[in-house]
């Protein structure tokens, strides 16, 4: 299971994500302020990735989730089974010890994750309300 960080914005923000009425539009307002966001933590885990591993640095992405307004950074299911592996080298095994990539990135970069995150939904909303004419 995935850790997940979960942000609760202040009483304004949270009324002016409201105030966009469409959920589609709040949807996509929220998946790209979070995308933006989660990029330092993207590119941390990629220098962060041991050379010898068979892992790419291009292997770790950030992901738009399929519900709800949430993103993953984290390895792609989809490069021939480096997502399988990529497991044993930030956990380890009974037989190698772990060289963990993706953890370091987030905790070095929640805070930043943050302010990032209520900046970029700030511009969002203003986006979106200046897209409707408000």
């Amino acid at each position: 299971m995935a850790n997940m960080m979960e942000f609760k914005g202040g009483k304004e923000l949270e009324k002016a994500f409201e105030d966009l009425g469409n959920p589609r539009d709040m949807r996509a307002s929220g998946r790209r302020a979070l995308r933006v966001a989660a990029k330092p933590m993207r590119d941390q885990a990629r220098a962060n990735v041991p050379t010898d591993t068979g892992i790419t640095r291009k292997d770790i992405q950030v992901r738009n989730e399929k519900i709800g307004i949430a993103v993953s950074v984290g390895l792609s299911a989809n490069k021939g089974g480096r997502a399988y592996i990529g497991r044993f080298h930030e956990f380890g095994t009974v037989h190698m010890k772990a060289t963990p990539f993706l953890r370091p990135a987030v905790d070095e970069n929640q805070g930043r994750f943050i302010e990032i995150l209520k900046s970029e939904l700030w511009a969002q909303i203003k986006k979106q309300l200046t897209k409707q004419g408000r």
